[in-house]
Parts: C-alpha cells; sequence; structure tokens
C-alpha cells in the first residue's frame, strides 16, 4: 500500500517499507532483490539498505506545503509513467482530495490525441477529484476524463503553467494531496517551485 512516507509490501512473510511509490517501483526493487538471491546474497544483507533508495529529483518528490502534500514527479512523463503516476496518487489514503496536474506528453506522434485521451480515462477510473492540465494535447486527456465521469466543473484547462498555477493555488485546500506530472519541455516545475513559495 502506499502512504506518504512510501510503499508498504510483504516479501517472504515480512513486511517491507521503502521510501518509493508505486508498484512500478516495486517491480524494479524485486527484480534487484531476485538479482541478489541469484548472485547468492541474502535479503537480510540487502534489505537495511532499501530505506536509503531515493527515486532521484523531481521523480516523486514529497513535500509538505502547509497543510498540503505535494508530489513533484515532473522529470518527464510518457502514457505509461503518467498512469503510473495516477494509480499512485489514487493509491494514498487519508487525504481529503486527490488532485492531479497533467501537462502534454510530447513526442508520442500520431497517437498523441489517443494517448492522452486514455490518461485522461485512467484518472477518472482512479477517483482523482479535481484535474488540472497545461497544454493544448491535454485536451484529449479532458475529453477521456469527462467521459471516464469526472465532472466538468473538476475538469480545468490552462493555456500556460503560470494560469495553471493561479488555478491550482486557488482550489487547493488543506488535507488536499496533489501530483503534478508532464513532460519537460512544459515546464511544470515552474507550476510546483509556485506553490512551494
Amino acid at each position: 500500500w502506499f502512504h506518504s512516507g512510501g510503499t508498504t509490501f510483504r516479501l517472504d512473510g515480512r513486511e517491507i517499507t521503502f521510501p518509493l511509490l508505486g508498484r512500478h517501483n516495486i517491480q524494479n526493487l524485486l527484480a534487484a532483490l531476485a538479482a541478489c538471491r541469484g548472485l547468492g546474497i541474502e535479503l537480510d544483507e540487502v534489505l537495511p539498505a532499501i530505506n536509503a533508495l531515493s527515486g532521484g529529483h523531481r521523480r516523486m518528490e514529497r513535500h509538505d506545503v502547509g497543510g498540503v502534500m505535494l508530489f513533484d514527479d515532473t522529470y518527464n512523463a510518457n502514457p505509461d509513467s503518467a498512469k503510473a503516476s495516477v494509480r499512485v496518487l489514487a493509491g494514498l489514503h487519508g487525504y481529503q482530495r486527490r488532485v492531479l496536474v497533467l501537462g502534454d506528453m510530447l513526442e508520442l506522434g500520431e497517437f498523441a490525441a489517443e494517448l492522452h485521451h486514455a490518461v485522461g480515462v485512467e484518472a477518472a477510473a482512479s477517483g482523482i477529484d479535481q484535474l488540472f492540465l497545461v497544454g493544448d494535447l491535454c485536451r484529449a486527456t479532458a475529453a477521456g476524463a469527462l467521459e471516464g465521469g469526472i465532472p466538468a466543473d473538476h475538469i480545468h484547462h490552462a493555456g500556460s503553467v503560470e494560469e495553471a498555477a493561479r488555478l491550482v493555488r486557488d482550489t487547493l485546500r488543506d488535507g488536499d494531496v496533489v501530483l503534478v506530472k508532464g513532460s519537460r519541455a512544459v515546464g511544470l516545475e515552474r507550476l510546483v517551485s509556485e506553490l512551494l513559495e
């Protein structure tokens, strides 16, 4: 399960908590642990080091911002990583609302609209409460979210990062959790910086 301190799961009867979020990170860790076993290294030798793992700069970085938990995942985005981020946000419990800020995913070619639409459908199926979108390609994300059941007044489209930052800031309430994700060229790290000020 996901929580503000990372992810907890069971392995060989042990409860393991590590500081990264997401099923995809569990899969990566399990692959690394399997490699260790294959090399004859016992789990007890490597498990203590799990707490030192980090996702890197702007990869699910956690920030507590005056009653709001903010996850900065702005390093980059593609359809699979965007869906993984949506699932992480959906799996976080104990918050009033789940707020997702998505920017365009670039360099997807002729399937860009279809792939953005699918992320919107995933957001709706995952119970996202408020959806903020930045960029022209995200219009397809909005359509998918709307079709999936997110009410129209919970979907906000912005033409720029600055406009999105204002919209998000005006909407956030104490107890919310917000995750920010988009392709590097969209510049959503500026939105994160504004929210952190």
